[in-house]
């Protein structure tokens, strides 16, 4: 479109209708500190804003994981204390079901930390067989300390009673 032709080219405006003014608002607007006399129009939307953003994604469940691994870890911890069979098993059976499900998660991806759930779920078991370890080492102390007094309380000599300790 050349200068010398003017607003409408070199053919002149188009026939049967007056030449329309600009519906859009100047780019830059008035100078500062004076206000707008032009027509005011409503500004279309972007090419973009009519879609709706994609929702977030909803954080990773992953306490099942992190609560097996710490059930096991605290569990294979008192499974080598003489009394301590007696929190290491429930502990045990807590993380290895935690430890299943926390696996579950993630393979669904609900979770992000399979292999703490795998973890978490292997340290159950080793907590568990700590756990029945630790039992049978008190039950045959108990057992052997029993057998002793026992052995000692029916004994009518020395020789008897010095018996009853090998």
């Amino acid at each position: 479109m050349n200068d010398q032709y003017g607003q409408y080219g070199q053919y002149g405006p188009p026939q049967g209708r007056p030449p329309q003014p600009h519906t859009m608002p100047p780019q830059y607007g008035p100078p500062p500190g004076q206000p707008f006399h032009g027509r005011q129009t409503q500004q279309m939307p972007g090419p973009y804003s009519y879609h709706q953003p994609a929702p977030p994604m909803p954080a990773p469940r992953n306490g099942l994981g992190l609560a097996a691994l710490i059930c096991g870890g605290i569990g294979c911890l008192f499974g080598f204390v003489a009394i301590g069979f007696v929190i290491a098993g429930p502990l045990a059976i807590v993380a290895i079901a935690l430890g299943i499900t926390g696996m579950s998660r993630a393979r669904k991806g609900v979770a992000t930390n399979g292999g703490v759930a795998t973890i978490g779920m292997i340290l159950g078991i080793f907590a568990a067989t700590a756990s029945i370890w630790g039992a049978q080492h008190v039950f045959t102390a108990v057992n052997d300390t029993q057998r002793r007094i026992d052995c000692i309380a029916s004994a009518d000599t020395e020789d008897e009673m010095l018996a009853c300790a090998k």
